[in-house]
């Protein structure tokens, strides 16, 4: 409007002020009202449904599947300089840990111990700060305690998601189809359902759902078991 009316470009600070506090309540509403408009003039079929995927990468973080290839690679060349550093720490300390050609993560658990045993043992203390020369006892103690903490964060953060959806052509009148299983149990999870159920807003009539079942597998320490009294009611961790 403004380039027909001769006026001035408005600049982002404008738009982005005119998103947020006008656009932004009501953006929904609108967009599926279009979505409806153009599919009623056969402009979209609805068969399929674009995801933008560089949306979904800025929310991801480096361990979500957007960076699997990299995080796969990078914890590869992380076993391997374990493996290697258990092996000088065995043979610098005179002590056996792995017995087999697999490092495993509670190889690196006993010899930390071990590592700690021994300090304690020849009356070593661990210093901190400039000047102070540490010893060559905490030198590996610290690295094994940092190569640990890598591959904890490697196992602690892997969320696996699947399932399997219906197509525009098939729905329910009702949303009790939607089923999500978390860690192989069948859980009720209203925010994810809720969320699932406005996405097809715009894509099926009202008062329409999908088919859906979604798998999600994520570790226990993520998962609140005694949120409330029943056992099919759980809460995860940082939810928002």
């Amino acid at each position: 409007m403004f380039l027909l009316e001769g006026h001035k470009a408005p600049d982002h600070a404008t738009l982005a002020r005119f998103r947020s506090l006008h656009f932004a309540p009501c953006s929904k509403r609108i967009l599926a009202e279009v979505s409806n408009m153009l599919f009623d003039l056969g402009e979209i079929s609805g068969e399929t449904i674009f995801i933008d995927g560089t949306k979904i990468e800025a929310c991801a973080n480096k361990y979500t599947f957007v960076w699997r290839k990299a995080v796969t690679k990078n914890q590869a060349k992380l076993l391997i300089k374990l493996a290697g550093f258990v092996a000088e720490c065995e043979e610098a300390y005179d002590i056996k840990i792995v017995y087999g050609n697999t490092i495993k993560m509670k190889h690196v658990k006993r010899l930390r111990k071990r590592l700690l045993k021994l300090c304690k043992e020849e009356n070593i203390t661990f210093v901190h700060g400039i000047g102070r020369r540490k010893s060559p006892l905490q030198k590996s103690y610290e690295t094994l305690d940092e190569y640990l903490n890598k591959l904890k964060e490697y196992n602690n953060n892997c969320i696996k998601i699947n399932g399997y959806i219906s197509d525009l052509n098939h729905y329910s009148s009702n949303n009790e189809n939607i089923y999500i299983i978390v860690n192989n149990k069948p859980i009720k999870l209203l925010w994810i359902q809720k969320l699932i159920i406005e996405s097809y807003n715009s894509f099926l009539l009202k008062n329409k759902y999908p088919f859906l079942i979604l798998y999600i597998y994520i570790p226990i320490e993520f998962i609140d078991l005694n949120a409330t009294p029943y056992k099919n009611i759980i809460k995860f961790e940082n939810e928002e």
